[in-house]
């Protein structure tokens, strides 16, 4: 079977179905697919973030409010809550199982539009390059580990990845549809989650580096088309942060970045250094305002100096941070659904999880593979960077490093990087194709007795 994009969708829908399947015909993955709440309370989810999209999706059948009671929430954005309350609203006690099923749907359409991403950036009508990369994802289950989990990092990277490729589309066949649709896609997915506030000038970039390497940049509707789009964007990328100001009084989409710094990296880089007691006291500080503004300064503030006290060992977590969310294998999640890891858990935090040879061995072939593809990806910088082609990657490579960079203050794992991991598996697979061109080439030319340069 010749492998297009239409397959890869109906491929993957496939397989994330079975996958969804396998996991509710045991006893403890079923379990574990549940909400954390009732007899479920002690899942695999127990004090997770699953239920700070939950409860704000109920609040807002009940009361009309994306939060609690009349407040607005200013900790998530609304995108997700939406989509969950939606189904709850139209499919009742048979909301979770739909919203399963809608989001396999909706996931699976992440291969064909990196094929139709790929095709435009590296101009493979054929889509012969999406082949390998499209296999890769689909055994290393980047884009399926997730599909039965109510959080929003797989779901924004499915509408973020549709919305660049209709970008794309727009600077390439001049289509207004296209651009609707790019503008209306990347704003809604700046409301699933608060990454993109400043994206809107990345995108200015790279729809300007796709449509010189076209040759329709002078062109009047291209200019307006870039326009348009960019004016929008920062309206739409930005309304997380004109909602917080306006119901809190703060300029910021979310206050994710002031507890990422406070309750992750200056905790962990306190508790290095043995002043747990130290960290309880700030904390205990910071439970004490009430006020969001001050709240949110404090937090960003004590983390500072916590960052000046201990720069070394705040490097040291960052490194550690990166790794962890850079190398962990996505099926590290589908083994936690048996209850299983590589090593024993038992933090009262979350569900016990048991030590399994089997998922050590898969996770260190995971991880030795992915340390692979990064290798592999930086060999790829220095040839866009010394290639003809570096104005239409690099954007592509600044906004790979956009969505890395701010997750390392939490070691998170690998859904950290899920938005940058298509980009980041077509590029280095390019670059692989290139290499393997180059040599064929250079091999043939060699057997005719021709000089190869």
């Amino acid at each position: 079977m010749r492998i297009t994009p239409v397959n890869m969708y109906f491929i993957g829908v496939v397989v994330n179905l079975l996958y969804i399947t396998i996991l509710l015909c045991n006893p403890t993955s079923s379990a574990n697919l549940q909400l954390p709440e009732g007899r479920y309370s002690e899942n695999l989810w127990k004090q997770t973030d699953v239920l700070t999209y939950v409860y704000p999706a109920r609040n807002f059948l009940h009361n009309g409010t994306i939060g609690y009671g009349s407040l607005p929430d200013y900790h998530r954005t609304t995108g997700y809550p939406l989509f969950l309350a939606g189904s709850i609203k139209l499919f009742g006690v048979y909301s979770l199982p739909v919203i399963f099923f809608l989001q396999a749907l909706i996931f699976a359409g992440i291969y064909p539009a990196l094929a139709r991403i790929a095709a435009i950036l590296f101009k493979d009508g054929q889509y012969s390059l999406m082949v390998p990369p499209f296999l890769f994802l689909l055994m290393f289950g980047t884009y399926i580990a997730m599909v039965p989990v109510v959080l929003t990092d797989l779901f924004f990277t499915a509408v973020f990845t549709f919305g660049l490729w209709c970008g794309l589309e727009a600077v390439l066949r001049k289509d207004w549809k296209y651009l609707l649709l790019h503008i209306l896609l990347i704003g809604y997915a700046a409301q699933v989650r608060p990454l993109l506030s400043l994206y809107p000038l990345i995108n200015l970039l790279l729809l300007m580096a796709v449509a010189k390497e076209h040759l329709t940049f002078r062109t009047t509707k291209i200019q307006l088309f870039l326009a348009v789009a960019t004016v929008s964007l920062l309206v739409l990328c930005n309304a997380p942060s004109i909602r917080n100001y306006l119901n809190h009084g703060i300029v910021e989409p979310t206050d994710i970045v002031a507890n990422n710094m406070f309750y992750y990296l200056a905790k962990d880089a306190l508790t290095r250094n043995g002043e747990q007691s130290t960290y309880q006291l700030m904390k205990h500080r910071v439970d004490s305002v009430t006020v969001v503004p001050e709240r949110v300064n404090l937090k960003e503030k004590l983390a500072i100096t916590v960052f000046k006290k201990y720069p070394l060992t705040t490097l040291t977590q960052i490194f550690y941070n990166a790794a962890s969310n850079l190398f962990e294998p996505h099926w590290l999640l589908t083994a936690g659904f048996f209850g299983l890891h590589y090593s024993d858990i038992k933090n009262g935090q979350h569900m016990p999880l048991r030590r399994s040879n089997l998922v050590l061995a898969i996770f260190g072939i995971n991880v030795l593979l992915n340390i692979v593809v990064w290798i592999i990806f930086s060999f790829s910088l220095v040839y866009w960077l010394q290639s003809d082609r570096r104005l239409i990657i690099m954007p592509i490579i600044i906004l790979i490093f956009y969505f890395l960079i701010p997750t390392f203050m939490a070691g998170q794992g690998g859904r950290m990087r899920l938005p940058a991991e298509g980009l980041i598996v077509l590029c280095s697979f390019y670059y692989l194709r290139r290499n393997l061109i180059a040599k064929n080439a250079g091999w043939c030319k060699n057997k005719e007795g021709q000089l190869f340069t």
